[in-house]
């Protein structure tokens, strides 16, 4: 099954903090915030989401045993992944995006922060930020605690699934010795798309967090004639049966 080879690093917390929001989740990432930090948002997604942000600098910079540039990913659980940065640039990511699925996050995020062209899996970073913060978004939303209304808070998730498929789908094209011989690559990949369709497909469904318009985005990810590219790369890199479960093509 694609991601079950996925090689993780232990990341202990960094310190005890108790959350009284009564999200797990957010007192887990809460607990691997690094010293130093001290973030604050009465939003509690954008909390986890950019608390996360800090954990991945944290094993960028401080638990790289190479010389080779690499990007990290905390998941939970005293859980993260470091994967070497492809021979890309972030900006040959665009071209990728099809038309139809350039979101609103797609001028900041791709085409925008242009300080990180050298480190294409930014992408992939910002996408397990907001798969962190929408996963503790929807289990306040399950445990009846989400007290914030309605929110945009798992649109971020499909849109950034897109961007992460983008994503491979350049660096199959463009590096195609490392997407061949590197399989940490497509192993996060299918691990961490199989993650964040569960918690959007549960958040997406929430009247707190429902909205039409991120459900119409991911009929155009189904859909879509120039989106079939992307379907295509996902079916010849996981497999017609692991695509259509986990992504519902």
């Amino acid at each position: 099954m694609s991601g079950d080879k996925l090689s993780f690093v232990e990341l202990k917390s960094f310190n005890a903090k108790t959350c009284t929001c009564g999200s797990p989740i957010l007192e887990d990432i809460m607990q691997h915030e690094v010293p130093g930090e001290h973030n604050s948002y009465d939003d509690l997604i954008t909390q986890a989401h950019e608390t996360s942000h800090g954990i991945h600098s944290y094993i960028r910079n401080q638990m790289n045993e190479t010389t080779t540039l690499i990007n990290a990913f905390y998941v939970l659980g005293n859980k993260a992944v470091k994967v070497k940065e492809p021979h890309i640039r972030k900006s040959q990511v665009a071209p990728y995006v099809p038309q139809s699925l350039r979101g609103s996050r797609f001028d900041l995020y791709i085409t925008g922060q242009t300080m990180w062209d050298d480190s294409p899996l930014y992408i992939w970073d910002e996408w397990n930020a907001y798969t962190n913060g929408g996963a503790a978004g929807v289990e306040l939303a399950q445990r009846g605690l989400w007290k914030s209304g309605w929110r945009d808070g798992v649109s971020g998730i499909i849109e950034f699934v897109v961007y992460a498929l983008a994503t491979g789908q350049a660096v199959k094209e463009l590096d195609p010795e490392y997407f061949k011989n590197y399989s940490q690559f497509t192993e996060f990949l299918a691990w961490n798309i199989t993650r964040s369709m569960k918690i959007y497909r549960t958040g997406s469904k929430m009247k707190e967090f429902s909205w039409k318009k991120q459900d119409n985005y991911f009929e155009k990810l189904l859909t879509s004639p120039d989106a079939e590219i992307l379907r295509n790369f996902a079916r010849e890199t996981f497999g017609s049966d692991w695509t259509k479960e986990t992504l519902g093509f």
